[in-house]
């Protein structure tokens, strides 16, 4: 959970001169969703970091375009990848994308 926040904080970053940490943000809660696979711990994960993107794109922490997409970019790997670990936080993100229409 502590390398998870860690990552959530460089996705957050809006600063033009963060872009390569917020890069570096993304790419890392990428591979993180990726290479879960059917870990033990996955259930974990995906509880503590569902929320926390959801958070990012529904306007509750950031409004910078480009995180919102990275957010949601992560978020669609996370429901291909762990479908059924998601589902408690699909309400949320529904009611969050509802939002864009």
């Amino acid at each position: 959970e502590t390398v998870i926040d860690a990552l959530c904080v460089k996705l957050a970053m809006t600063a033009k001169s963060d872009a390569q940490k917020r890069d570096a943000g993304v790419i890392g809660l990428k591979s993180l969703v990726a290479e879960l696979g059917e870990h033990p711990a996955s259930a974990r994960i995906v509880a503590s970091l569902a929320p926390k993107l959801v958070a990012f794109f529904a306007g509750q922490q950031s409004t910078e375009s480009t995180v919102t997409g990275d957010c949601l970019d992560i978020l669609r790997a996370a429901a291909a990848a762990h479908g059924r670990l998601m589902a408690p936080h699909h309400a949320a993100t529904r009611d969050a994308l509802l939002s864009y229409l």
